[in-house]
């Protein structure tokens, strides 16, 4: 009787460390067939869907960025102090992913790309009037077109930033 005894005990010590190892490979398996299928842009929300066991959602702030911003402060560079800006403006069409406003001297008007909370202005175009502010517009425009990468919205605050996350326009939203 104890041979036997001792060959079952043998026997399922044996089946289960296959057992936990077979789990293992699995799971580590299962990590590498997670693979990117599809991302899905709507207004408000990216879904990505995984080929796996996960699949998430992120939420961005294109609801919430549609409509008119009046631009207050601009900072051409990061250790610059701040420039106040008055009658410049920019509002945001969700839906056709297009822009318009006023610069310091002209009106503007371009596309923009967002993806999660990065933000890229594109075709930026403007009339060609002259004014004494034409050196801080060229900035603006420069700035918009070159540095912005990021947004984030706090409130009625709009965050314009650049790659380093670095403030470059704050925008108070127009009611």
């Amino acid at each position: 009787m104890r041979p036997l005894h001792f060959f079952v005990l043998f026997l399922l010590a044996i089946l289960s460390l296959q057992s936990c190892s077979s789990s293992n490979k699995t799971k580590s398996n299962e990590q590498k067939k997670l693979t990117l299928v599809e991302k899905v842009y709507r207004a408000d929300t990216i879904t990505v869907i995984f080929d796996g066991p996960i699949q998430g959602e992120a939420v961005s702030f294109a609801k919430q960025l549609a409509g008119k911003w009046k631009v207050n402060m601009m900072r051409r560079q990061p250790k610059l102090d701040t420039e106040y800006l008055s009658g410049v403006t920019l509002e945001f069409d969700t839906l056709t992913h297009r822009f318009y406003g006023k610069a310091p001297c002209n009106k503007i008007n371009g596309s923009f790309v967002i993806n999660g909370f990065g933000i890229r202005f594109q075709n930026i175009a403007s009339t060609r009037m002259s004014c004494d502010k034409l050196e801080q517009e060229t900035y603006y425009l420069k700035l918009l077109n070159e540095r912005i990468s990021t947004y984030s919205i706090q409130g009625n605050t709009l965050l314009l930033r650049d790659g380093s996350a670095n403030n470059v326009f704050e925008c108070e939203r127009i009611k």
